[in-house]
């Protein structure tokens, strides 16, 4: 399964209700916004497009908010996810901070304020992507050594086969060593093909 990942910032937004997208309507036009009104619908646009960050009401018609995290961590394990709502205790909000959640807002903020927190979340993931992506070139370079001649001899293929061959297996790599150091899947999409690329100029039959 392919995920795209978007130019423009883009949020998931869960929520039953109308609330958050109201809310929402007031903020500039910095981000994408893709509403889900419960965690089937959410987690299939998940299983589909790659977020910057994620917005989840603690409270869902099928699953809690916590439940809904855990899964999309498996997905995006540095997923950065915000949840908004209706007051809960401590105790709820410590569960949301173990299911992955970076913050957790009461349903009382205003547009800036959450614009504010939307931003926080975004350069929190911009101070962990150079880290991120010399972790991921490590890995693009340790598979182009150790593929690159041997598919080429073994499997005979032309040039531009085996670049695609050893692409895909380059970008798991890479993108589990991203992650692994606190990067987003969506950070590590923008930056894949110029990562690639340059990693790949390196080789002489290109």
């Amino acid at each position: 399964m392919t995920l795209t990942s978007p130019v423009a910032a883009s949020v998931l937004c869960v929520q039953h209700g109308t609330c958050l997208r109201a809310l929402l309507d007031q903020s500039s036009e910095e981000y994408r916004f893709v509403f889900a009104k419960n965690a089937f619908e959410a987690l299939r646009e998940v299983n589909r497009w790659l977020f910057d960050a994620y917005i989840l009401d603690y409270w869902l018609p099928d699953l809690r908010g916590v439940q809904l995290s855990r899964e999309i961590c498996k997905v995006d394990p540095s997923a950065r996810i915000l949840f908004w709502g209706a007051a809960v205790s401590e105790q709820e909000q410590l569960r949301a901070f173990r299911a992955g959640a970076s913050a957790c807002l009461p349903e009382a903020v205003d547009a800036s304020q959450l614009q504010r927190h939307l931003r926080v979340l975004r350069e929190a993931a911009a101070l962990h992507t150079p880290r991120a992506k010399a972790e991921a070139q490590v890995a693009v370079h340790d598979e182009l050594t150790g593929r690159v001649s041997e598919l080429l001899r073994r499997n005979g293929l032309a040039p531009e086969a085996a670049r695609r061959a050893i692409e895909r297996s380059a970008k798991k790599k890479a993108a589990r060593a991203f992650v692994t150091r606190g990067g987003t899947l969506a950070c590590f999409e923008r930056a894949w093909p110029a990562m690639f690329a340059d990693a790949w100029r390196t080789y002489t039959f290109v």
